[in-house]
């Protein structure tokens, strides 16, 4: 569910928040898209 949402953020965000995405989901422990 969380990876939908985070797939779907990371092209509205943009390159800015890819980062802080990519934190967010190693700390939730799901892998990285």
């Amino acid at each position: 569910m969380r990876r939908k949402m985070v797939a779907g953020n990371w092209k509205m965000y943009g390159r800015r928040a890819s980062a802080r995405i990519l934190a967010r989901e190693i700390e939730d422990g799901l892998p990285a898209v």
